[in-house]
């Protein structure tokens, strides 16, 4: 009798620890488990009963840490598309009454250009070149906001792409007698427009930072390794301090004065989102007076036109 009493107090005692570790809580301290010294299996059950409620508060500890990066990650998404809107409507609401202000300054100017006098010339031609400057930043803020709302994929021909931007920046090159040479470039699979902007940034970037000191020269290329395409944009242009290596890819990072040269401060963000938005990255690698060379990667994903013809009729069935 003895015996069995002593057995169902003991499985009392472990039911009573396994109550206190439900509610998160634990009684069994070595005073109680040294009790059992010489009754191994015992012993052994209380331990055993000590080292789950310490698996289930690291369980729940991590579990919660996990639960609450997820909820900070799921509202900072939305604040972040929340405000990726409110850039697009503000940007777009603002391009209508600055072409506006623009082209009514340059009627004024055009029109009583004999009769306004020095101040009247100074005033309308500052308020043309704000406006003309505020929408070039809205341009890049919208551009900005539509590459996370742009999702169509498609195969990219980087060769036509490249024709058609050299043409759109036909009067830029002109202008600083610039030289570009385009190595083969591959086919992607990419959003078309993204593509458009990052190209775009890049080579009229390569343009604007030029030295004066000799002739600008822009040359693309491409490598192919390890299922990615890395290419790079190299000129011959100020080049960047190391110092300020990381600052271009920053929103709003500019490294000259307006005077000196024209910008927005947005151009290589809206680059480095586009890279990230592909599951790419971007870099640089500069000489202070000489040059910039700047790279991005892209994952070699373009599809066979049989299959994406396929991909398009089972789309569209």
């Amino acid at each position: 009798m003895n015996k069995i009493s002593l057995n169902i107090g003991f499985l009392e005692e472990l039911f009573g620890h396994v109550l206190y570790i439900s509610r998160g809580e634990c009684l069994i301290t070595d005073d109680i488990i040294n009790q059992y010294a010489e009754e191994e299996s015992k012993m052994n059950l209380l331990i055993g009963l000590k080292i789950l409620h310490e698996d289930l508060e690291l369980y729940k500890s991590n579990f919660r840490s996990q639960v609450e990066a997820e909820y900070e990650l799921k509202m900072l998404r939305t604040k972040n598309q929340e405000l990726e809107q409110f850039n697009y409507m503000a940007s777009h609401d603002l391009k209508e009454p600055l072409r506006t202000m623009n082209c009514y300054s340059s009627l004024l100017l055009k029109k009583y250009e004999g009769l306004l006098d020095e101040s009247g010339i100074k005033y309308l031609t500052f308020v043309k070149n704000s406006s003309t400057r505020m929408q070039k930043l809205v341009e890049s803020l919208l551009n900005h906001s539509i590459i996370s709302n742009e999702s169509t994929f498609e195969n990219v021909d980087c060769n036509a792409l490249i024709v058609s931007i050299l043409d759109d920046l036909k009067l830029l090159t002109d202008e600083a007698n610039a030289e570009v040479t385009v190595d083969k470039l591959p086919i992607i699979y990419a959003s078309s427009l993204s593509m458009n902007i990052l190209f775009h940034n890049l080579i009229s970037n390569a343009i604007k930072y030029r030295s004066k000191d000799r002739t600008c020269k822009v040359r693309i290329t491409c490598t192919e390794n390890n299922d990615q395409y890395t290419i790079c944009i190299k000129d011959n242009g100020l080049g960047i301090k190391d110092e300020d290596m990381e600052k271009v890819f920053e929103l709003f990072g500019r490294l000259h004065s307006k005077k000196e040269i024209e910008g927005t401060g947005i151009g290589l963000s809206t680059c480095k989102k586009i890279v990230g938005l592909h599951k790419g990255k971007i870099w640089l690698e500069s000489v202070f007076g000489e040059g910039t060379s700047i790279f991005f990667s892209l994952p070699n994903l373009a599809l066979p036109e049989s299959s994406s013809d396929e991909r398009g009729a089972s789309a569209a069935s």
